[in-house]
């Protein structure tokens, strides 16, 4: 297991007695599908927070626990949840960038869970990853044609005389100037860093991006284009997106289906467009609540939650959302809910959506 904990870590500290109490009952799991390009069952990642004076694990920080789903090929599935909720751990683990603690992570019909770093890097031209932060991502010391160049030369797909053919290519792609060609990341603006850091990220042509809250750091009329941009590309090249972010708004319009998590583990996944119209978990609803409505006439219904939230160190047992929930139940408080499917595709972890439990209590 990995002994590095996060700088920013996401997520939920339970002893191991805890953790083996409050486990979730696994449903049996679809075959594989041709259709998915991704497929990820019962994923965790688990940092050591505290250990014994023999070195042994006391508890742990639970990142990801027990996420499910899978990513149809060339199309999105967006990640949203606040602060701390584990998409970004979600979306490194995926990549394997950490180790993950349990799980199968099937990649185009190949379970990489097992895998090794030496068997890991012929897959890192399939897969790549766009920063939140592309200043930090990005070598101070390199301009913008040697940050693009520098995959190209390591892949060794390309001779001498088309790298520079190829770097040019790339730049077009993204909407890089040529007069740029020679700039640092500290001459850059955030819209054109990020630009760079998108033409990094696929310029090996990878069927699989994860989009690590790509816009969150730039202002709104530069975040539309990047998204537009990211569409374009995926329309033009065929790629599959994991878009992490924290801002539903922008999330439902790049994303086919959307994913809700919260301390670690997703509480409802649906179509983009159901999820909008239908959602179903009390945390989704509050999120909903939240975003901003174009048109000042409509009037919504502002949901606040009561309370505090939980405490990374200390995870309430049970559902981990019931210490917030305007609909808690007693079994909330020490049961974790399985995944009910309401509809074709859409999926809720709440006792709420428990037929067999509303039946008894009728």
């Amino acid at each position: 297991m990995d002994e590095k904990i996060l700088n920013n870590a996401e997520e939920t500290t339970v002893s191991e007695a805890e953790a083996n109490n409050t486990e979730k009952a696994k449903l049996p799991d679809p075959p594989l599908n041709d259709e998915n390009i991704l497929d990820v069952r019962h994923l965790k990642k688990y940092f050591p927070a505290s250990k014994n004076f023999f070195g042994k694990p006391l508890s742990f920080l639970k990142a990801v626990d027990d996420v499910s789903f899978t990513i149809k090929r060339g199309q999105t599935l967006g990640i949203v949840g606040e602060s701390g909720c584990g998409k970004t751990t979600l979306g490194r683990t995926i990549l394997k960038l950490h180790e993950p603690t349990e799980g199968e992570i099937y990649f185009e019909g190949n379970n990489i869970f097992p895998y090794k770093p030496s068997q890991m890097r012929p897959l890192r031209t399939k897969m790549q990853i766009i920063f939140q932060d592309p200043f930090a991502s990005l070598n101070p010391r390199m301009t913008v044609e040697e940050t693009i160049r520098e995959p190209l030369e390591l892949s060794g797909k390309f001779k001498k005389g088309e790298l520079s053919d190829e770097t040019d290519r790339i730049m077009e792609m993204v909407g890089i100037d040529e007069r740029l060609r020679y700039a640092y990341p500290h001459e850059l603006d955030g819209g054109r860093r990020q630009r760079v850091g998108i033409g990094r990220a696929l310029a090996l042509d990878p069927a699989f991006v994860v989009c690590d809250e790509p816009v969150s750091a730039l202002d709104v009329s530069i975040q539309s284009q990047v998204v537009n941009m990211l569409e374009d590309m995926q329309q033009e090249l065929g790629l599959t997106y994991l878009f992490i972010a924290h801002d539903l708004s922008v999330v439902r319009h790049i994303s086919h289906r959307i994913g809700v998590m919260y301390l670690g583990t997703m509480v409802e996944l649906a179509e983009s467009y159901e999820l909008n119209r239908n959602p179903l978990h009390p945390y989704t609803k509050t999120l909903l609540s939240a975003v901003p409505v174009p048109d000042p006439t409509a009037k919504r219904e502002r949901i606040l939650l009561e309370g505090s939230i939980p405490s990374a160190h200390k995870p309430p047992t049970g559902c981990k959302f019931h210490t917030r929930c305007p609909k808690c139940m007693e079994c909330c408080k020490t049961q974790a809910p399985e995944r009910y499917e309401v509809d074709d595709g859409h999926y809720v972890y709440c006792h709420l959506y428990d037929k067999e439990r509303r039946e008894q209590q009728k």
